[in-house]
């Protein structure tokens, strides 16, 4: 009986110490959603937390850059996703890693997507330690987020994927 309670409260100890971990897990991800500012096309700044942050929405996030063949078709795709969601509450976040402002806000005209979505960009040095934080070692990368910002998928199907309309209808119902 007297080993019974002393396993006891070993799992029990093992138990707290993975919630504490699990707790500076979630302090570390806050602080850097907060400490990278990005920069929208009206030159006004946020925070990532602050970006992606919605109440009353879902939120399709594309990592992308201007110099980036793959992303750059990728948009095509999210466009016409765009329109055959346009009744669900999804919010569509471009996120830059452009270093240069000039050739960033000329694709975004060029690619006819100034509307489709909010725009916002960080320089490719100032994103590293994000990029390393959700593990974004290439891009396009998709991300999908519920309503109140929780992460559904840090590695969500492209937008010309066949299985995101799934995707979407799966987890948008869910909530």
């Amino acid at each position: 009986m007297e080993s019974i309670n002393w396993r006891m409260k070993q799992i029990l100890f093992i138990l707290l110490v993975l919630w504490v971990e699990s707790l500076q897990g979630q302090k570390n991800h806050n602080s850097i959603l907060e400490e990278h500012i990005f920069q929208n096309l009206l030159a006004e700044n946020k925070n990532l937390k602050e970006i992606l942050f919605s109440r009353d929405s879902f939120i399709y996030l594309d990592f992308w850059a201007s110099w980036c063949g793959p992303c750059k078709n990728e948009i095509k795709y999210a466009k016409q996703l765009k329109e055959q969601f346009k009744d669900l509450p999804i919010k569509y976040v471009y996120c830059s890693i452009d270093d240069k402002d000039q050739a960033w806000k000329q694709m975004i005209d060029k690619l006819e997507i100034r509307t489709s979505g909010e725009h916002w960009r960080i320089s490719s040095k100032m994103a590293e330690k994000l990029l390393k934080h959700f593990e974004i070692y290439t891009i396009p990368r998709f991300m999908f987020l519920g309503k109140g910002g929780e992460i559904i998928d840090t590695d969500a199907p492209w937008p010309s994927e066949p299985y995101l309309k799934k995707f979407i209808i799966k987890n948008t119902k869910a909530q």
